[in-house]
């Protein structure tokens, strides 16, 4: 036991630290009280005459009324608003609060300033719990990021920064929302980031990384004089789900850094509120993903068609354009699989995705319908231009050689082609005669481009 151990218990015995504020001043008082009285009864013993000591009682008496009031007075200076701070504390651990109600500030004194800073931590945290709450209700992970770098730029005073979202399952990083003076903003970093995500520094560690602390900390990034950057990752079930970089222009002074790393924490606050609800976002488009898309191939299944059937439909009506609807069909695939194995299968399926998917058109869509038969929706096509991409297509999978361990296989398509609504304003009915088409092309030799017409259609029922 040291000398400061039992000083320090008898310092904390005489402040009274188990004792409230209101018993402590009421003990003030009771002292100053005690004084006055054998001050006074001290000096009214010196005293013969009547007239002086009824001077002194009454200077006594208003002394002591003076000091009554003003221990009234400075007790509810410091207690009220201390209550009023426990108060909404206590409210505040248990879950329901109002933090809009402020606590009134009736000095400017210490208590005056504690009571304006408690006001402006319920409106903080009062800013903070209604983005949570608005981004929950956000129906894409975009328009969280959108949410999110709008909330920054507009209260921090932070109008150049860039986010990126990380996909760790393919290696790569993507710039997702960037303000207006980060156009163009992979050119402040080296683009291997992009397609080889553990190259960015602060994605690979899951640290903040700061060039005003280290200037030369990321190697990817093209530091000047001029210019630093601050990147805060976003760690996403133990790993890093996106990155948040600030990009600033000046000298990096210390006073400079201190400033931008006030608003930086603070933007931080609503970047760590936000990454629970992108983790959610981005878990259900995954699992939603995977439900809506053929393990095999990657390509959308008949499930994602049965679900946004409606979809496409609007579009095509709303736009007054064509849908054109390619069936295809492997030829002779059976054989495939009987003569070299189902794995070969396999790889055949998984090349004729990619054939079909190459000799497309990204805003058009490819769906495994089943087995070895592949459907391609056509966005906005012209009358007769399905044809021609369904014939691109039969020439480009006749001329592919796939290949495999035994050397190399090469296999054809047969394609049913029909437009919708040019045949049918009945989605379903334009699939089933894109269908009719493919067999009639397989009744043709197969290898060939077949165009429906109403004459290969004989009963009303689809």
């Amino acid at each position: 036991m040291t000398f400061k151990d039992p000083l320090k218990r008898l310092l904390n015995s005489v402040t009274f630290i188990d004792i409230p504020i209101r018993k402590k001043f009421l003990l003030f008082w009771i002292g100053c009280a005690f004084w006055f009285i054998v001050i006074s009864a001290v000096a009214l013993l010196g005293i013969q005459e009547a007239s002086y000591r009824r001077i002194i009682i009454i200077a006594l008496f208003m002394a002591l009324s003076l000091l009554t009031l003003f221990a009234i007075w400075i007790t509810r200076a410091f207690t009220r608003p201390i209550e009023a701070m426990i108060e909404q504390i206590d409210i505040l651990s248990e879950g329901d609060v109002d933090l809009t109600k402020k606590i009134e500030i009736l000095s400017k004194d210490e208590i005056g300033i504690l009571s304006a800073r408690f006001n402006k931590l319920l409106d903080t945290i009062h800013e903070i719990s209604s983005f949570k709450r608005v981004v929950e209700e956000d129906d894409t992970p975009e328009d969280i990021y959108a949410r999110l770098g709008k909330t920054i730029k507009e209260n921090f005073d932070l109008n150049n920064f860039i986010i990126y979202e990380v996909s760790n399952s393919k290696n790569i990083m993507r710039p997702v929302y960037a303000t207006a003076f980060m156009e163009g903003a992979e050119a402040y970093c080296n683009r291997d980031i992009l397609i080889d995500c553990n190259r960015c520094r602060a994605k690979k560690t899951g640290d903040t990384v700061s060039s005003f602390i280290y200037p030369d900390v990321c190697k990817h990034f093209f530091k000047t004089a001029e210019r630093n950057h601050l990147c805060i990752p976003m760690i996403m079930g133990g790993t890093t789900g996106g990155v948040v970089q600030f990009v600033f222009n000046g000298t990096g002074s210390k006073e400079e850094s201190g400033e931008i790393n006030k608003k930086v924490i603070k933007a931080s606050r609503y970047i760590r509120e936000a990454v629970p609800v992108l983790e959610a976002k981005r878990m259900m488009d995954t699992l939603k993903d995977s439900a809506l898309r053929d393990s095999l191939t990657g390509l959308y299944n008949r499930r994602f068609l049965e679900e946004y059937t409606e979809t496409l439909v609007a579009i095509s009506q709303r736009r007054d354009t064509l849908l054109g609807l390619l069936m295809c069909d492997l030829d002779f695939f059976k054989e495939v699989n009987d003569i070299y194995g189902h794995n070969v299968g396999d790889v055949i399926l998984k090349e004729t995705s990619n054939v079909i998917k190459e000799s497309v058109r990204t805003s058009d869509m490819v769906v495994r319908f089943g087995g070895e038969e592949f459907l391609v929706i056509l966005m906005d096509v012209k009358e007769g231009e399905a044809e021609e991409i369904a014939e691109k297509i039969r020439k480009t999978m006749e001329d592919t050689k796939v290949k495999i361990s035994r050397g190399f296989v090469q296999k054809t398509v047969s394609i049913g082609v029909s437009e919708f609504s040019k045949d049918t304003s009945k989605f379903w009915q334009a699939i089933k005669y894109a269908d009719i088409g493919m067999y009639k092309a397989k009744d043709a030799g197969r290898n060939t481009v077949v165009r429906f017409t109403k004459d290969m259609w004989t009963t009303e029922e689809y």
